[in-house]
C-alpha cells in the first residue's frame, strides 16, 4: 500500500485508519503510527466538529 509505484516513483499522502481492540490505529504516509483509545476520540456535545474522521 505504501510501497513505491511500479515505475519506482514514491507514493505520498496515503492514510490507513482502522479500529482494533478499542483503539483507533492510523498510519500516515507509511511513516507515522498513531494509536488512540476510542473513548478519547468521541466528540463531546460541546464540540462543533470531530477532531478526526476515524470515529464520530
Amino acid at each position: 500500500m505504501f510501497d513505491p509505484r511500479y515505475d519506482g516513483t514514491p507514493r505520498t499522502g496515503g492514510r490507513l485508519s482502522f479500529v482494533y481492540n478499542n483503539c483507533c490505529i492510523t498510519i500516515d504516509n507509511g511513516e507515522y503510527l498513531t494509536l488512540q483509545l476510542l473513548e478519547d476520540r468521541f466528540c463531546d456535545e460541546r464540540d462543533q466538529e470531530p477532531t478526526d474522521s476515524c470515529v464520530r
